[in-house]
């Protein structure tokens, strides 16, 4: 047999032949050497085992053989048989050349002592056997499976048992055909909503006899095929007009495309008049005003389709948005007009426009551009206070305000390339602030009267999933696009078996009282001042640390010292007297901070330089020397400092230095 023309083939061969030397020096003398020469030898001729025919007649390990799974193996022969049955069948090779050399009669007397079954491999057919290797083989037995390990019955034991209603509706319908259509536009399209618009305004009769439309980007599903599997059609949207060509893709059923469950419910919430804010929708209609702040909360869904254990489900969690009553233009009067602080101010932020009920996104404010600019439209120059005053019916009271850029996102054509980003001007005075800034989310006032709209009881969700069905049911617009497609919404929310588990307790410190000090932490598992009233399991000491403070709030770190030391002593913790340092302001205002050790310690440095230096601003430079060296450090030191603090050193230019 061959092991191969690769490494491993010839480390074998040439390890047996080395092995052979040792045994048998004078056969050193005979071994050819181990090349490329094909086997000359007929199929017939290398059929006889290697240990029958030692010497130079010894068949090569080549390509003359039979190769793995190319021809039939050779029977066993008579010379073979008269050998004792050493090699009963032909040395078959693995593969086309593997070994092409000629083997050495001491590798073939040693390739005999290899196991039978490595001799008689081939695909071709069953492996040949001798008669009494196969007599004595044993009966291979299966592989018994291994079974699922584990109680079957998933059903607890602890607690209560208690019924429990989820945010899940059932969605109940038929497995109907789903029809994929590629969308082309022509011009481009890059605002997805837009494109999402126009499939939709198409007013082909042939299109508008498919009640079930979904439009999702650059694709288009529907519960019916169209008449043509190409066809291009005219979408205005406007003053835009569109070609819309519609390429069939494929079908496919509706239970194989979950995504298309979650695209169809998507369209039922646009028809609903919600407004799409970053993959949800909100109501601006049912906003609510928060009493004593000049904002209203928004409500929403965020909605989501998947197959679960027992059928498709419709799960409907509620979101808000808070929108703001302050305009963008009362923004910038508060803090000022000029263009770093209305950059600071606004950009980065969404405002929503409340003529449209349409949320952007500020990118730039454009002081370069006022209510006075002119753009072109339908074919005539226009300015933006005759545009609003004539599709809205809004009067701007300061047309010198600048302008606010919104920029959609950047879309790749068919090319590879980058479109150009489409640009639209917006008016400050019609745009309200949406979020929360970092200033109100610190306001405990506010976010108090927030929570009121925002963290909803269980019995106020209950009613708002009922709501969102009823006026999906009450819609005729919303009811045909279900009844397309051959699903229904239920209007009971899917209600579950759980258990409530008893009130857990958290053990402390048992003090004089006992090892260990069981206290209970009630339904809302909080146990915040059970810490403050009771004694840890270990107890701990804080002996050795510092406090760096401003020097005029002294009396304020000497009452926090003492309290802290008061608390901790009635917590099982020690707490000695603190190192205080007393800076004479508190101003940041640095640009070196130096420490001396008296060591070189490696641990100290790194604990040092993290607390010390921010990655951003410092390099932090590391210097030793000995005290007899101290008096080069100045003017060593602004060296390795040169690039961190961007300070010429005379005039020359010096090279950047890796610190």
């Amino acid at each position: 047999m061959s092991f191969g023309r690769g490494q491993l083939g010839r480390g074998l061969l040439i390890g047996l032949a080395k092995e052979s030397d040792t045994s048998n020096p004078s056969a050193a003398a005979q071994q050819p050497s181990i090349g490329r020469a094909r086997s000359t030898a007929a199929p017939q001729e290398a059929g006889v085992s290697a240990a029958a025919t030692p010497g130079p007649a010894a068949p090569a390990f080549g390509r003359g053989i039979s190769a793995f799974g190319r021809g039939a193996v050779p029977q066993p022969s008579g010379d073979s048989a008269a050998t004792g049955g050493a090699v009963p069948s032909a040395a078959s090779t693995f593969g086309r050349g593997f070994g092409r050399g000629g083997v050495p009669p001491a590798a073939a007397a040693a390739t005999a002592a290899l196991p039978e079954a490595m001799s008689r491999m081939s695909v071709q057919g069953a492996p040949t056997q001798h008669p009494a290797a196969a007599a004595a083989r044993p009966e291979r037995t299966r592989r018994p499976q291994i079974g699922r390990v584990g109680p079957e019955d998933k059903t607890g034991k602890t607690g209560q048992r208690v019924t429990v209603g989820t945010n899940f509706l059932r969605v109940e319908g038929a497995d109907t055909m789903v029809y994929q259509y590629s969308i082309t536009f022509n011009p481009s399209v890059d605002s997805r909503m837009q494109r999402d618009r126009l499939v939709l305004s198409i007013q082909d009769p042939e299109f508008q006899k498919i009640p079930g439309r979904v439009p999702s980007g650059n694709s288009l599903y529907t519960n019916r095929p169209l008449p043509r599997e190409s066809a291009v059609y005219q979408a205005a949207s406007g003053n835009m007009r569109v070609a819309v060509q519609l390429q069939l893709v494929g079908t496919a059923t509706l239970s194989s495309l979950p995504s298309v469950y979650n695209i169809i419910f998507r369209s039922i919430q646009a028809r609903m008049d919600l407004i799409e804010v970053r993959r949800h929708y909100y109501n601006p209609h049912a906003g609510e005003r928060v009493p004593g702040h000049q904002m209203e909360v928004w409500p929403g869904y965020i909605t989501s389709v998947s197959h679960v254990d027992g059928g498709l489900r419709l799960m409907i969690e509620s979101s808000h948005r808070v929108v703001r009553s302050q305009t963008v233009y009362d923004l910038f009067q508060s803090v000022g007009t000029s263009l770093s602080n209305m950059t600071d101010a606004i950009v980065g932020t969404s405002v929503v426009t409340r003529y449209n009920n349409k949320i952007m996104r500020v990118d730039q404010v454009e002081t370069s551009m006022d209510c006075t600019h002119t753009f072109e439209r339908n074919g005539t120059q226009m300015s933006f206070l005759d545009y609003y005053r004539q599709a809205y019916n809004i009067e701007i009271q300061d047309p010198q305000q600048p302008l606010l850029i919104s920029r959609s996102k950047p879309v790749r054509g068919k090319d590879g390339k980058t479109l150009e980003q489409r640009q639209i001007c917006l008016v400050p005075e019609l745009c309200y602030v949406t979020g929360l800034t970092d200033a109100m989310r610190r306001d405990f006032r506010l976010m108090r009267d927030l929570a009121k709209f925002t963290k909803l009881s269980p019995d106020r969700r209950l009613m708002e999933l009922r709501k969102f069905v009823q006026t999906i049911n009450n819609r005729p617009e919303c009811r045909q696009l279900l009844d397309a497609w051959g699903l229904r919404l239920l209007e009971e929310p899917e209600v579950v078996p759980a258990r409530r588990f008893v009130n857990e307790r958290v053990l402390f410190g048992g003090g004089g009282r006992g090892p260990f000090a069981p206290v209970p932490v009630g339904q809302t598992s909080e146990f915040k001042r059970a810490l403050a009233d009771n004694r840890v399991l270990i107890d701990g000491k804080l002996l050795k640390w510092l406090v760096v403070y401003p020097a005029r709030e002294e009396r304020t770190i000497a009452s926090f010292c003492e309290t802290m030391m008061k608390k901790c002593r009635a917590m099982g913790i020690t707490v000695a007297q603190p190192s205080t340092v007393a800076l004479p302001n508190d101003s940041t205002d640095l640009n070196l901070v130096c420490a001396v050790f008296t060591s070189q310690r490696e641990e100290r440095y790194n604990c040092a330089a993290p607390s010390w230096w921010s990655p951003a601003s410092a390099c932090g430079p590391r210097l030793s020397a000995t005290p007899r060296r101290w008096a080069a450090w100045p003017s060593t030191l602004p060296l390795r400092l040169t690039s961190s603090l961007a300070a010429p050193c005379g005039a020359s230019k010096f090279p950047t230095i890796d610190s």
